[in-house]
């Protein structure tokens, strides 16, 4: 099978999952469509830059949900594991000041 063809064939699964309120799984396949094509590292960087750029602009839950989607698509994508770790229980990311605790 070509990677086209699959990476097609593993995206409209996940059109049908996500209509059918799956999201969870529609996000696997989604994953799967951007492995398929070969460029899985590049689509996981992508996701990675994508989702600090949402948290630094404010969008917690965009930015943890498209870092997922990264570590999804490239499970050995390292920093966006780290990204991952570091939002913990979902609070914002945040630096402190010198002199702040």
């Amino acid at each position: 099978t070509p990677p086209e063809m699959a990476a097609k064939l593993h995206w409209l699964h996940a059109e049908f999952l996500d209509a059918a309120g799956e999201a969870d799984a529609a996000d696997a396949k989604f994953a799967d469509s951007y492995m398929a094509t070969g460029q899985g590292p590049e689509y996981s960087a992508h996701f990675y830059n994508q989702g600090l750029a949402a948290i630094q602009a404010g969008f917690h839950d965009d930015g943890k949900k498209t870092l997922q989607m990264a570590v999804r698509v490239d499970p050995g994508n390292e920093l966006a594991k780290k990204a991952l770790a570091s939002l913990g229980s979902a609070t914002p990311l945040r630096v402190n000041k010198q002199g702040e605790l």
